[in-house]
């Protein structure tokens, strides 16, 4: 039980905003590192969830979100495996798979660690990531020959 111990004392809220923010900077998250690297944020945040302490604040996901978002990658699979024109790739089920564990494990957290709500902070980590962005994108355009 040691690896548990260590998922459930590192902050998984952090690792998720880090990954936002790469996503956001680095080419808009559409790369293959980057679904590589949210597969394993996704798996860190379901064990995660799996092996910390419950608070007592825990909201549950509406059955509605659970039957839908699981249905919609089990369709996602099944036109993969049979799709003749291979319109949806691995990388696709893949990419889509980790976001809905992330929204489940997001749709729970009430609280971040710093003890504020997790939506506002998650909204400000995004808000910062595109700000930057746009700044980059701005200095790229004017400096470009």
């Amino acid at each position: 039980m040691q690896i548990a111990s260590l998922v459930a004392r590192v902050p998984a809220e952090k690792i998720v905003f880090a990954f936002a923010l790469f996503a956001v900077l680095w080419k808009g998250g559409k790369t293959l590192e980057a679904t590589w690297l949210l597969v394993a944020v996704a798996v860190f945040a379901f064990f995660h969830w799996l092996f910390s302490p419950r608070p007592a604040q825990v909201r549950t996901v509406p059955r509605l979100l659970w039957i839908t978002g699981v249905a919609f990658i089990l369709w996602s699979v099944f036109s993969y495996i049979t799709s003749s024109t291979a319109n949806y790739g691995l990388d696709e089920i893949l990419r889509d798979s980790s976001l809905l564990l992330i929204l489940f494990w997001t749709a729970r957290k009430s609280v971040s660690s710093t003890g504020e709500l997790f939506e506002r902070t998650f909204v400000r980590v995004i808000v910062c990531a595109v700000i930057v962005a746009c700044i980059a994108g701005v200095a790229v355009y004017a400096l470009q020959p």
